[in-house]
């Protein structure tokens, strides 16, 4: 985040916690809202009134949503990457590339030339709550080989669709995962 962002930021929090409201004070607990940001729960209808009504609960949800996106990317930071494939392997077929506490992601070759891949990726149910905002699959040089929302699964699947092939390609790029 650049200086100016950031400044923007505190300048925003600063307006939210100068609200005045008689006699308000948090209206939903910290648990309870961190349980919201990073278990997939959802607000009761009396929450999201006194979301809409408390200036300072307000304040408190934006804060505890930032500190958990920090989280998720210090503990996405930490994931291994998908490494390029040894260059000696010529013939194409399927490949798997597995962390199990992480995910799970495997490349169908639809056509024997190995010119038309499915891509899909599993991620761990451990790990999914991270990525409720979505999810990418990018190399090192953030060409974009998957992105979107994971499914009741925490699946996302996709198509190759690069003019370059997928089989000698992938011989020479890192793989990451990133929340959106």
């Amino acid at each position: 985040m650049n200086q100016q962002q950031h400044g923007a930021q505190d300048f925003f929090y600063e307006l939210l916690a100068n609200q005045t409201v008689e006699n308000d004070c948090q209206q939903i607990s910290d648990t309870r809202m961190y349980a919201i940001l990073t278990k997939n729960r959802q607000f009761t209808p009396q929450e999201q009134q006194a979301l809409l009504d408390s200036p300072c609960t307000q304040a408190r949800f934006t804060l505890l949503a930032d500190v958990v996106k920090m989280e998720q990317h210090e503990q996405q930071a930490a994931w291994p990457p998908i490494e390029a494939l040894a260059a000696a392997e010529k013939s194409i077929h399927k490949l798997e590339f597995e962390v199990s506490d992480y995910y799970h992601l495997t490349l169908f070759p639809i056509d024997a030339k190995g010119t038309d891949w499915e891509i899909l990726l599993t991620i761990a149910p451990k790990q999914r709550a991270m990525f409720q905002a979505g999810i990418q699959l990018l190399d090192e040089q953030g060409l974009v080989w998957l992105q979107g929302q994971l499914d009741a699964q925490g699946q996302i699947s996709g198509f190759w669709e690069q003019e370059v092939n997928l089989w000698d390609y992938i011989h020479d790029h890192t793989l990451r995962i990133q929340a959106l």
